[in-house]
């Protein structure tokens, strides 16, 4: 009972270090993050991820009257956007220097807003509100015991018959381009079990490291495609955008797309 009392007590004290971790590590990353993606250095952001996701938008007819909750918001880059296609735009996010960011960066958008919190305690007055729920590399930052509530709470707040999009680092083939992170070939990684790691950020047009490493839950597609269909969801399509030659030439050279990065969950209600 001792070593299980003390087990437990170490167990407790790593959760609460990396649940701190999950919001400090993006307050201490906002501003230099923010520079990135409205300088146009993230070129998987500007020509790979936001083209997908608005093409998935503007095939749902009516789209223009839409209320959209864009989970994990951050700087609100992509709120900013969405709120140009849409009738209104909500952010969420528990990052408080990434809200302030977000507030500051749209404040000429009438139509967007931001709320600083977790998406399992954003308002439930709200519910049923949104027809397109966006989650941009946000669900690979979630902690197991909290993924499954975190998509309850999705579902929940989504019309009947809306429409959820979540962009996440490839699952397969990603980690085989970040192989310090990962630990390829030393034993720490494997495609079948979930694990968490400390992720050294950076883009191909800026190699240094953002300040502070970022959370990275490593899971199979199989834990994803699983856990939306127990929140209520059915998987539509899957995307895997890939950059034409002409995109791939923006790239620097030494950049390799021999395979994809980036996937991209396409659900309904």
């Amino acid at each position: 009972p001792s070593f299980e009392r003390s087990l437990m007590e170490y167990l407790d004290s790593e959760l609460g270090q990396v649940e701190s971790f999950l919001v400090s590590s993006w307050d201490i990353n906002a501003t230099r993050r923010h520079d990135q993606l409205i300088s146009g250095n993230d070129i998987s952001f500007s020509h790979l991820l936001v083209p997908t996701i608005l093409e998935i938008l503007k095939k749902s007819a009516g789209h223009e009257n839409f209320n959209v909750l864009d989970v994990g918001c951050g700087t609100g880059v992509l709120s900013q956007i969405l709120g140009h296609q849409v009738a209104r735009v909500v952010g969420v996010d528990p990052s408080s220097e990434s809200i302030r960011i977000a507030s500051d960066y749209c404040h000429r958008q009438t139509n967007v807003d931001f709320v600083c919190v977790p998406i399992e305690h954003y308002s439930p007055e709200n519910s049923g509100d949104f027809n397109f729920v966006v989650a941009h590399m946000v669900l690979h930052t979630i902690p197991p015991s909290r993924l499954p509530s975190a998509l309850t709470q999705i579902h929940r707040l989504m019309t009947p018959s809306g429409i959820f999009v979540a962009s996440l680092p490839h699952p397969a083939f990603y980690p085989m381009h970040k192989p310090e992170t990962f630990g390829l070939g030393n034993g720490r990684y494997s495609y079948n079990i979930p694990r968490f790691y400390r992720h050294t950020f950076t883009i191909s047009r800026d190699r240094d490291p953002l300040p502070s490493k970022t959370p990275y839950f490593h899971r199979p597609m199989e834990h994803y495609t699983k856990s939306f269909a127990e929140a209520g969801f059915l998987v539509r399509d899957m995307h895997e955008p890939f950059p034409s030659e002409e995109i791939r030439s923006l790239y620097p050279k030494e950049k390799r797309f021999d395979d994809t990065y980036f996937l991209i969950f396409e659900c309904v209600k």
